[in-house]
């Protein structure tokens, strides 16, 4: 007893000495320093940049051992950035930058503090803006939180949960866009060829709204999902009623799907719902949703009737993972679009009586539905964000490793960033700046048929479609007549006008003429070579005139293939312009606007080179299997067959 009391007292001097080398004043620099974890962070992709804002943080002295109990809790108040334009190593000379987060120069208000489970987006693409939105003042020691921002509270105002921050200034602005609550622990996804971002249902509790801060334990679970639009800056809260289960669900996953449908599909993944108890507290356990069915809405059916849109309910089959929260989701696609391809990965379950952790991968692959797990690890995460970079490669940003009996811990990942490339199904800690494109990975082809370009031979779900008109959805290939980068095409906020445009009009016209043509062509040149003489009144008739002026309308974005793609067709359909037969969409915008690389999202993912229909838009001013063991001494140990096995 006595041997185990001068333990402790030797282990407490020990927590001071840790504590005394921690600086007083916490700069940008020293979030680099003395990272030891983080989870509950937002980020995103940019031009190639990894932006992190917020998330629970602990701290540590450098270089000591990962399982070390001495750390202290706080968060991050710095704007990070990594650059994805140069290749690295996690374990050798991965480079984070960190900058102050400066008051709004118009009014002088700043963005959230101490911000978790949040959204970030990535916003138009004519823009070097980046977004945050909702989210939390986390206040788990609120001493830290008293030491770096005193005026935590004062400073925040949930008129403002949308604010924006521009890299080029480095400055941050703010948009009131008539919410009445700032929302967190919902899920988001982002169309950014659509201008839309979304958050799916959420909470608000004593750290999200002005003056409520000293209300205690209560949270309020909200309705609805919140559709905004990052071009003229405003919102609109549509109801959630046509899901299986409309309550409002915390922790889940909401994946776009851009290329089913008219104008893409988002698919909404597990959550936690607590079954018609309002308000909640933090110690409310709350029901896993299962992910034997999952819901999706249709972005067309919202986009053309002006209404709340259509959502369905899909049964799934395979390997269904067990329900989990806290999860991160990207899309890959077939190169041939053949199928689509949602990896979920990690998570946790805190509602059963013994707490489940999971480091493991599954894929949810469309338009089959079917759940293919991938691998099982041991060493689970939860609270992390997941982006793919440079066509295949997945990046997992953080996560809480804090389980079971592991506790108190560094993360062992020294910067907290783990690397999967999505077609070997290989872990490591090297990022290669170099685009490799995705092709479908053997595990998925074991199940869904085809090759590693797709033609995949399982289209359909194994209990059939939720209705034949889903299925109808589902079956139909994304035109880019359904799409021009703005919001003139798809805006709820602005009334449409029904019919076919002018411009799908001249199109058809342009192509029928055309065909026209060619046909009276041959025939009359089929008679001239009978008769042996030539029709001296044939002409050759332009589908378009080339004398008139180049312009753009509306500011639309052009299509195009990179120059390495095949060739372009057109398909039949309900629009009329070009689409890709094989490969990632394209997108470009005119030969005066240059458009910039597109990036991966959060929870909001598709492939990397894809450019959706560039937003060319001028924005307004606002109206206000297994990862790397802890063990140090096996350098090769890792994640996937860096150590573990694939299953």
């Amino acid at each position: 007893m006595q041997t185990g009391l001068i333990q402790l007292l030797a282990l407490h001097m020990l927590a001071g000495l840790s504590a005394a080398q921690l600086p007083s004043t916490w700069k940008p620099q020293d979030m680099i320093t003395y990272f030891c974890s983080r989870w509950y962070h937002q980020s995103i992709i940019k031009n190639d940049v990894l932006y992190l804002y917020g998330g629970v943080q602990t701290f540590n002295v450098p270089e000591i051992d990962v399982s070390s109990r001495n750390y202290i809790l706080g968060y991050n108040p710095f704007i990070l950035q990594l650059d994805l334009r140069q290749p690295w190593d996690w374990r050798k000379n991965i480079s984070w930058l960190s900058f102050e987060t400066t008051p709004n120069p118009k009014t002088g208000a700043s963005v959230i503090q101490a911000m978790v489970t949040g959204s970030m987006f990535h916003g138009p693409y004519s823009s070097p803006d980046v977004w945050t939105y909702g989210g939390t003042i986390f206040r788990g020691n609120e001493s830290f939180l008293e030491t770096v921002n005193p005026n935590a509270f004062r400073d925040q105002s949930n008129i403002y949960p949308l604010w924006s921050f521009d890299n080029e200034t480095n400055t941050w602005d703010q948009f009131d866009i008539g919410t009445l609550n700032t929302p967190s622990y919902g899920s988001s996804a982002e169309a950014p060829d659509q201008g839309l971002a979304f958050y799916l249902n959420g909470r608000t509790d004593n750290g999200t709204n002005n003056g409520v801060h000293n209300a205690g334990d209560i949270q309020l679970l909200l309705d609805g999902m919140i559709v905004i639009d990052l071009v003229h800056h405003t919102s609109q809260n549509i109801s959630t009623a046509g899901m299986k289960d409309p309550q409002p669900r915390l922790g889940g996953s909401l994946q776009y799907v851009p290329n089913i449908g008219v104008s893409g599909l988002l698919v909404a993944l597990g959550g936690k719902v607590f079954d018609g108890v309002q308000p909640v507290t933090s110690q409310s356990r709350g029901r896993l949703l299962s992910f034997d069915h999952v819901d999706v809405f249709n972005l067309g059916s919202y986009s053309s009737k002006e209404s709340n849109g259509t959502w369905y309910t899909q049964a799934t089959s395979g390997d269904i993972p067990p329900a989990r929260i806290d999860s991160c989701t990207v899309l890959a696609s077939a190169p041939d679009n053949s199928s689509h391809n949602i990896f979920i990965y990690g998570g946790w379950d805190p509602t059963s009586n013994i707490t489940k952790y999971y480091d493991d991968m599954y894929v949810l692959s469309l338009p089959s539905f079917t759940w293919i797990k991938m691998f099982m690890g041991e060493s689970p995460r939860y609270g992390h964000t997941c982006h793919l970079s440079a066509g295949r490669q997945l990046l997992t940003i953080g996560g809480s490793t804090q389980h079971g009996n592991v506790t108190d811990s560094c993360d062992w990942e020294a910067e907290s960033v783990g690397i999967m490339d999505l077609t070997p199904l290989t872990w490591g800690s090297v990022y290669s700046a170099e685009y490799r494109p995705y092709e479908v990975s053997n595990k998925l082809i074991d199940k869904l048929g085809g090759t590693a370009q797709g033609n995949a031979t399982v289209r359909e779900p194994d209990q059939g479609w939720a209705s034949e008109e889903f299925g109808h959805i589902m079956r139909t290939s994304r035109i880019y007549s359904n799409l021009n980068g703005t919001l003139e095409v798809f805006n709820p906020m602005v009334k449409k006008t029904s019919g076919m445009s002018s411009k799908t009009r001249t199109a058809i016209i342009a192509s029928v003429t055309i065909v026209g043509v060619f046909v009276i062509a041959c025939i009359v040149w089929l008679f001239s070579f009978k008769r042996k003489r030539r029709n001296s009144a044939a002409k050759t008739i332009s589908p378009r005139n080339t004398t008139e002026p180049y312009f753009e309308a509306n500011e639309r974005a052009k299509v195009e293939l990179s120059p390495d793609e095949k060739q372009v067709y057109e398909m039949t359909g309900e629009g009329y312009m070009h689409e890709a037969t094989a490969g990632t969409v394209r997108a470009e915008a005119d030969r005066s606007n240059i458009a910039v690389s597109a990036v991966e999202l959060p929870a909001t993912n598709f492939s990397e080179k894809g450019r959706w229909g560039v937003p060319l838009i001028k924005v307004p001013s606002p109206t206000t299997t297994v990862r790397v063991p802890k063990d140090e001494k096996d350098e090769h140990a890792g994640r996937g067959n860096e150590g573990g096995d694939m299953v």
